[in-house]
């Protein structure tokens, strides 16, 4: 069927859930047919959703194995059989492993067209192995989408040429009713409340914000009005004073409600975070709620392109982040608030979700 793709998730982390049902949203407002495979739980989390299941068809992949690699090669060869006997306008594969997806091609699968995005895999360049592989994966499928072309610009850098195969899709925005709307112009109860909502893998900061705190305790500072509060499935128990803790993971309504409730997101990722972007920072951008945030590159740029979004620090630097506490605590300006939400209401309307929709049609119609 001409008008037909097939959607796939090879990884399909829980961060990716949202996004899923964006691009499919998106496909369906085009009257394309989708057939989706991925994991069980994303599977059942998407058929809870409000999709028109007239255009989509699901699947869920078949392995239970607890081997990453040997469930990657599995999916792999599941969505090949599924491809067999169809005709698909193309294969769009959301997420992807690139050591397990670098060794196969285009012609693997049988099919004239493939769209790869690019999620965490541009941020693992700097294994020699996998640029390899990266560079040998640009070269066998067609077109490759990262969501800011300061990715894009970072990718022909390293690779030192220009790579006209990889495309620029802007990450979606989350439409929302006017009852949502920036719950708070002003903090009206003399508490400024602070968010951080997640996990604590990896780089996304965690330990920079707990570090930072811990020297404000060490020095017997105490914020007068910042409330500090981690909420998110966490990998062990956090105990300590300035910091509430909330450990669970959250259902849709509870992590938009936690968002709604916040004055401002933190978001203290680690000088390694590159080359991809943040969705709990678009979860803030949809509640046009100001960040507390890294000076990395990504959020450098956004604050330069739509204005100052909130505050920044330096990465890894909990020192400065504690310092930016004390100033916020004794200092905070609801004029600047203003700004902030302000800015964030420009950027929202530059990541306009028709915009979005029409460069994704384009590059699944587009011939080579």
């Amino acid at each position: 069927m001409g008008n037909k793709v097939m959607l796939v998730d090879l990884i399909s982390p829980k961060g990716h859930y949202k996004y899923n049902l964006n691009l499919i949203n998106s496909l369906v407002n085009n009257n394309i047919y989708i057939k989706f495979i991925g994991d069980i739980n994303l599977i059942t989390w998407l058929k809870k959703q409000n999709i028109d299941n007239r255009f989509v068809e699901f699947e869920s992949f078949e392995t239970s194995s607890h081997i990453f690699l040997i469930r990657q090669f599995s999916h792999i060869r599941q969505v090949k059989k599924s491809l067999a006997g169809e005709q698909y306008k193309a294969l769009i594969c959301t997420s992807y492993h690139t050591i397990t997806l670098g060794i196969h091609s285009k012609k693997y699968f049988d099919v004239d067209r493939v769209l790869l995005f690019n999620h965490n895999n541009l941020n693992e360049l700097s294994s020699f192995l996998k640029k390899k592989l990266f560079h040998s994966i640009y070269k066998k499928f067609n077109i490759h989408i990262v969501f800011e072309n300061e990715f894009k610009e970072s990718l022909e850098r390293k690779y030192n040429k220009k790579l006209p195969k990889v495309r620029v899709l802007p990450h979606f925005v989350e439409s929302r009713s006017s009852q949502g709307l920036c719950k708070k112009q002003d903090v009206i109860d003399n508490k400024i409340n602070m968010l951080y909502i997640g996990n604590d893998r990896g780089n996304k900061g965690l330990d920079t914000l707990i570090e930072s705190v811990n020297q404000l305790n060490s020095q017997n500072i105490k914020l007068k009005r910042i409330e500090l509060v981690v909420s998110g499935a966490l990998s062990k128990k956090y105990n300590m004073e300035q910091i509430i803790f909330r450990n669970s993971r959250l259902s849709d309504q509870e992590y938009k409600a936690a968002i709604e409730n916040a004055d401002f997101i933190i978001l203290p990722y680690k000088s390694t975070f590159n080359n991809r972007v943040s969705g709990i920072f678009f979860n803030a951008l949809t509640a046009r709620k100001p960040v507390i945030v890294s000076n990395i590159r990504l959020f450098k740029h956004y604050f330069k392109k739509f204005g100052v979004l909130g505050y920044t620090f330096e990465a890894d630097n909990p020192k400065k982040l504690a310092e930016l506490l004390i100033e916020i605590d004794n200092y905070y300006n609801e004029s600047k608030y203003k700004e902030f939400t302000e800015n964030l209401q420009k950027m929202r309307g530059y990541y306009n979700n028709t915009k979005i929709e029409r460069v994704l049609i384009e590059l699944i119609q587009q011939s080579e």
